[in-house]
Formats: C-alpha cells, structure tokens, sequence
C-alpha cells in the first residue's frame, strides 16, 4: 500500500498532503501504556563554593553528606509557600518556566533516577533525586 501511494505521488496524481494524510492518518494512533512512575525517595546533594573558604566548603560537605529524605524537602516547599507574601516571592523564581508551583512537591516525589548539575563561576552543586 504504501509503495502503491509513493508511486501515484510520483506520478503526480495525488498531492503529497494527501499522501501524507492516507498514509499516516488512516492507521490508528498506537495506544499509550501508562508507566508506573517510581518514587523518589531521598534527595543527594553536594554544593562546592570554590571562591569561598575552605571551613564553609567542610561545612557544606558535612552539612549535606547524608540523603534527605524527600519528605524534608516537600516541607520546606510547603513552608516557602505558607502566606500570599512568600508564596509570590517563591513564584516570582519560575515566572519564566512553565512550571506551576502547586505541582512542584509532585514534581519531586516522582522524579527518581535524576541528576541536576549547575556549574558556575561562584559555584558547583549536584543535586540527585533517588
């Protein structure tokens, strides 16, 4: 069938919007497998301040050496966006993303199995989402 429609759009017969259409439209869409998403569990991270003193950069090295579990950090979210005032404030940082802040504590329980690295001039952190 296919080849059939290659050659009548090769013939000139038909357009190639039209072969396009009963090609790829006439077939029925490929049915969506739900995945079951896993979740996240522990929040890994390591902050380097290479500008900074070496007693700062220990203490964030100490400060972050164990896994937080991701229930600390979807409090500390919950928190930032207690009252109208530090919920704008928190909003304001992702104005230029289409990321919603209701949904970001959901967001991070279901994001297992990520890596987010930031390197700058001032610094380096490593944030891994088990």
């Amino acid at each position: 069938m296919e080849e059939e429609m290659l050659t009548t759009l090769h013939n000139g017969e038909i357009t190639a919007m039209e072969a396009y259409e009963s090609l790829y439209r006439s077939k029925p869409p490929v049915p969506f497998e739900k995945k079951h998403l896993k979740r996240a569990h522990f929040i890994k991270m390591r902050i380097h301040l290479p500008k900074e003193s070496r007693r700062l950069n220990l203490f964030l090295k100490t400060l972050f050496a164990f896994p937080l579990p991701i229930s600390i950090a979807n409090l500390f979210l919950r928190l930032s966006m207690r009252n109208d005032k530090r919920r704008r404030k928190f909003q304001k940082h992702f104005e230029d993303t289409a990321i919603d802040t209701e949904h970001l504590p959901k967001m991070l329980r279901y994001a297992r199995h990520t890596r987010i690295d930031i390197e700058s001039d001032d610094a380096r952190i490593r944030i891994s989402i088990k």
